[in-house]
């Protein structure tokens, strides 16, 4: 695991603290309060960093060209003449200076949020054979 992998794993190591400190698990008073808690955490975390890694990956693909492009459109005709983006003409123009800048899968922030889901799902098993 790379520099990139660990701190993915430190962001939701620090967001699943987060949630478990929100829900009470710090100050649990039994075991099975202490179970929900972390098993929302976890949960937590690894949607959050899932949904990201999709999301970026959703964006690389081209899926948000056409708000990007009328947004930067609209954004240039409130300029002055002068101030105007000389890039970019035309939406085909837009969509191939995009995609030779596409980026890379997130592959570590994906492989994180499924370890994340994954720790949530085995927490579940274990609190619902413990309290059924």
């Amino acid at each position: 695991m790379g520099r990139k992998g660990i701190r993915t794993a430190a962001i939701g190591l620090c967001l699943g603290l987060a949630v478990l400190g929100l829900r009470g698990g710090f100050t649990a008073a039994d075991q099975e309060a202490f179970l929900v808690a972390l098993c929302d955490a976890l949960f937590v975390a690894g949607a959050l960093m899932t949904g990201a890694a999709l999301l970026i990956w959703a964006s690389g693909e081209g899926a948000f060209n056409a708000i990007s492009y009328g947004t930067r459109k609209v954004i240039d005709q409130l300029r002055r003449e002068e101030n105007r983006n000389k890039t970019a003409k035309t939406y085909y123009d837009f969509v191939t200076e995009r995609q030779e800048k596409q980026k890379t899968f997130p592959v570590s922030l994906m492989i994180t949020g499924a370890v994340f889901l994954a720790a949530a799902g085995a927490v579940l098993i274990f609190y619902l054979r413990m309290y059924p």
